[in-house]
């Protein structure tokens, strides 16, 4: 199976904690970095390779070809980006006895898993998202004993940098990225220029809804999710106003 097509449509940038420095050391490697992240959610979730799992905002499958690799053969993802799908596809072909790649919102898809994920913000991207409802049709597509993991933005972090202009480059891809939090709606606005030695150049401008910790866990105990735990990455390291992400875990 080659990965060069997920390697190359990316440019291999995955930043960790959403920041990448110019001339960063000990940088991992996009694969290495996916790779540690469905560990993370496997053992965290306590998934087993028949269970039914979801990718929320799958993308171009990265996250998927992992979790195939270790032998899972009960996946779903579902992204509403027609051309990250065809890249899904493409890319997961050895895979596709394994994986159903579908195109659409996950909130007008009928299906269900035992667990689903969604990385990098995926999960409450969009300007008039109706989180609530969102996350009240997630509870009930799960199987009983299911459970979630998301990557949502850390409000707190942008509290103490409200706007942010930044240039940030990995493995042949920079990136300038201006990104500013609007405190009435905690919706966080970002543009990004990508300029790739694969891709050439490429423009997004993209809103995600931004959380704190006791928001998101209210929210999901309140619909209905129990066992609600929040860390700052895959170490298991407590929210800080000094790091961007907010992975949340909870059960159903």
């Amino acid at each position: 199976m080659e990965t060069s097509n997920i390697l190359s449509y990316y440019g291999s940038n995955d930043p960790d904690d959403g920041i990448l420095r110019l001339n960063r050391k000990n940088t991992v490697s996009l694969r290495e970095r996916s790779s540690n992240q469905v560990e993370y959610i496997i053992k965290l979730l306590q998934i087993e390779k028949h269970d039914r799992v979801c990718d929320l905002g799958c993308g171009i499958g990265r996250h998927l070809l992992e979790f195939a690799k270790r032998d899972f053969n009960n996946l779903i993802g579902i992204d509403i980006d027609r051309q990250s799908i065809y890249e899904a596809k493409k890319s997961l072909e050895y895979y596709k006895s394994s994986i159903e790649i579908i195109i659409g919102d996950f909130t007008e898809i009928d299906f269900s898993c035992k667990f689903a994920y969604s990385h990098f913000g995926a999960f409450g991207y969009g300007e008039d998202r109706d989180i609530v409802n969102d996350l009240r049709i997630l509870y009930q597509k799960l199987e009983p004993n299911g459970g979630i993991f998301l990557d949502l933005v850390n409000r707190d972090f942008f509290l103490g940098h409200p706007v942010i202009d930044r240039w940030l480059y990995d493995d042949g891809t920079a990136i300038l990225e201006s990104a500013e939090l609007d405190y009435a709606s905690s919706l966080l606005r970002t543009k990004r220029k990508y300029v790739s030695i694969h891709t050439g150049e490429k423009d997004f401008y993209y809103v995600q809804r931004t959380f704190v910790p006791k928001e998101i866990t209210d929210l999901l105990r309140a619909i209905g999710f129990s066992n609600v735990k929040c860390s700052s990455d895959e170490r298991g390291n407590a929210v800080s106003k000094d790091r961007q992400r907010l992975l949340v875990c909870a059960s159903r």
